[in-house]
């Protein structure tokens, strides 16, 4: 806008009308003053609004100043931040490092790789477990009916457990709990050797414990167990057996602290070879 001129026009025009006073008519002259008013009147509203305009800079002036405060702190919160996301996308890395040789089971990476591998090698024979660390053999292709006797595939399967427990799992413990299902047995030969379906699952567990045995792992490491029917994985069938139930489970557990064995009373009985006691019972996974 060139609004100080305004007034330098009004006064030269001002300073003239002496000069044209007598060369005018009185119409002429009040038409000049007419014109000057009405130019003093723009003028002030021009003024006014120079003035509006001014006052409408000033505050978009604080209201800038106001926004680029606030875009410098936004900056330095941004700033802030990507240090902080920088710090916890580090600790994340860390965290999923560590989670990468954690194994839900309690097995390292390798142990749980490799018991992986054999059941995958041999899936009608065992599965594998690795939430509990436990490899499961179903009975009826670990042994004949009513029998502890292990068949030929199970002993070399077992020979191959066997060298993952002394070398990968050597610093485990190993538990063996051994399952049948809810028939009775009837043969009177069979009664003899296994007075119930709890011995069969013993006498079973320990048949495992052996092979194991044989295979270099130390019996010290081993313990054997068996609940017979009252553990089944699915409901028993009232009209025979229950092929799911008959089986034989090896968990593979961190070493148990035992003290060690008190002296046998003088004149305690001693078990007999083939003789079965109460299995034990401790820190056993439910079935």
């Amino acid at each position: 806008m060139n609004m100080p001129r305004l007034p330098r026009t009004l006064a030269a025009a001002l300073a003239a009308l002496p000069a044209i006073a007598g060369c005018v008519s009185q119409q002429d002259h009040d038409r000049a003053l007419e014109t000057i008013r009405t130019l003093e009147g723009r003028n002030a509203e021009l003024s006014s609004q120079l003035a509006s305009a001014e006052a409408t800079m000033t505050r978009q002036g604080v209201v800038i100043q106001d926004l680029e405060g606030n875009e410098r702190n936004l900056r330095q919160n941004l700033s802030t931040l990507d240090d902080r996301a920088g710090q916890l996308g580090q600790r994340v890395a860390e965290l999923q490092g560590n989670l990468g040789g954690i194994n839900l089971g309690g097995l390292d990476p390798q142990t749980d790789l490799a018991l992986r591998r054999l059941a995958a090698a041999q899936p009608d024979l065992l599965s594998y477990d690795s939430s509990r660390g436990m490899l499961r053999f179903r009975s009826d292709f670990t042994f004949d009916t009513a029998s502890v006797e292990l068949r030929p595939e199970a002993r070399r399967s077992l020979r191959s457990l066997g060298g993952v427990l002394l070398n990968q799992a050597a610093e485990y413990d190993i538990r063996i709990v051994g399952h049948t299902d809810s028939q009775p047995i009837t043969n009177a030969n069979t009664l003899r050797r296994h007075p119930s379906n709890r011995h069969l699952s013993v006498h079973r567990a320990i048949s495992v414990a052996a092979a194991l045995s044989e295979a270099g792992v130390p019996l010290a490491r081993i313990e054997t167990s068996g609940w017979g029917e009252t553990r089944p994985v699915v409901p028993n069938n009232p009209r025979g057996g229950t092929p799911q139930n008959r089986r034989v489970e090896i968990f593979v557990v961190p070493p148990m602290e035992t003290a060690p064995p008190s002296p046998a009373p003088a004149g305690a009985p001693s078990m007999a070879p083939g003789e079965v006691g109460q299995p034990p019972e401790r820190n056993l996974p439910v079935k």
